[in-house]
């Protein structure tokens, strides 16, 4: 298979209706499926918010476990597409199309961020290690990226530290070792529930109130 290439031949006909009927859902489930078995804790569809900086971001599928965090965004990209990661607004551009999309690898380095921050901010105890053992990916369902063997993208990626990988290299994902503690997990369960991305959340953000609304939760319930 060629890197990144497209992975829809490989499928059963099963594999192929499920796909035609969950659309990027059925991806996100076979990763999901994948992680678990390998023994992580999966959360999929994990929205946090970043204290730092103000943002708001989901995670596709979160894996946690002892040795750390899995951050995983899928993305259903059909076609050919070139990587502008190494620019200073890195984005990735179909070929046939005129306008360019927002690189799911800056999208999954935001995220992470958001995610530590996060932690931080309710763990100022923590110890960097914990949080150093968080590994990002991008796996790619579909399409190709025409330049990913290029050097200055091996390294544009590698300094965002994202690995992107076609969604057969699931597989690959590493074995989780031991499961995290209860109280982190039960953290993460009540933090989850406390930012998921309502349908009233999403009306917020598009007028630009999100941030406020958020900001009035913590004052009224204090820290996480």
């Amino acid at each position: 298979m060629s890197y990144l290439g497209s992975v829809k031949s490989s499928m059963s006909w099963r594999d192929d209706l499920r796909y035609k009927l969950l659309g990027p859902f059925w991806p996100e489930y076979l990763v999901a499926k994948e992680l678990r078995k390998k023994g992580w804790t999966v959360f999929r569809h994990f929205n946090c918010f970043d204290p730092d900086n103000g943002q708001y971001a989901e995670i596709d599928v979160l894996a946690v476990s002892a040795d750390g965090f899995l951050v995983i965004e899928i993305k259903s990209y059909a076609g050919e597409w070139e990587s502008r990661d190494h620019m200073p607004m890195p984005m990735w551009q179909r070929i046939g199309w005129s306008a360019p999309d927002k690189s799911p690898v800056w999208q999954v380095k935001r995220a992470r961020l958001a995610l530590i921050n996060s932690i931080r901010r309710a763990y100022p105890a923590v110890k960097r290690r914990v949080l150093d053992s968080c590994r990002t990916y991008v796996l790619l369902d579909r399409g190709r990226v025409i330049n990913a063997t290029e050097p200055f993208i091996q390294k544009a990626w590698a300094d965002m530290a994202v690995t992107v990988w076609p969604l057969a290299s699931r597989t690959a994902l590493p074995v989780a070792t031991a499961p995290a503690s209860a109280a982190f997990l039960e953290w993460l369960g009540l933090y989850r529930t406390r930012y998921q991305w309502r349908w009233y959340f999403r009306l917020l953000h598009k007028v630009g109130y999100l941030q406020r609304y958020l900001e009035r939760i913590d004052m009224r319930r204090g820290p996480l």
